[in-house]
């Protein structure tokens, strides 16, 4: 369990699902170093960019949290500036999941949600975001049992 959704837990709260961003967001930092990787015999910096721009991505993923509890979403993305999203599943509205055809082969995909009063929610690059939404909609379930 992250420490930020761990740490957010209020009293008679419990995590159901737990995921992290998909590592399919490499794609884009992968393409770009190949790309300049010829050129930096000539420019050895573009291979220091290319290495923190890996880093800046990998920072970003593995301080990202999406969770869902018994009475709420949480969601931390970001390492310099930070989007948290914090809603109780009574406000969820609507959501859906969208999936490329590659999102499809590696399992990845963005699951878009609204809350009652809010602007739309928009999650890219998540794991497994079809067990995201089933755990969500399981939820709210419970809750209104």
């Amino acid at each position: 369990m992250g420490a930020f959704i761990n740490s957010g837990l209020i009293s008679g709260e419990e995590v159901v699902y737990e995921t992290k961003l998909h590592w399919i967001m490499f794609l884009a930092p992968t393409i770009w170093t190949i790309i300049l990787l010829p050129f930096s015999r000539e420019w050895p910096f573009l291979l220091v960019i290319a290495a923190a721009i890996w880093l800046l991505y990998w920072l970003n993923r593995r301080n990202s949290e999406i969770g869902v509890t018994n009475k709420r979403v949480l969601i931390k993305t970001g390492i310099i500036s930070r989007k948290v999203i914090d809603m109780p599943l009574g406000k969820v509205e609507s959501q859906n999941v969208t999936q490329g055809i590659f999102d499809r082969m590696v399992g990845a995909g963005t699951l878009h949600f609204r809350g009652a009063g809010s602007t739309p929610a928009t999650l890219k690059n998540i794991d497994q975001p079809f067990a995201l939404s089933k755990a969500l909609n399981e939820a709210i379930d419970a809750m209104n049992k």
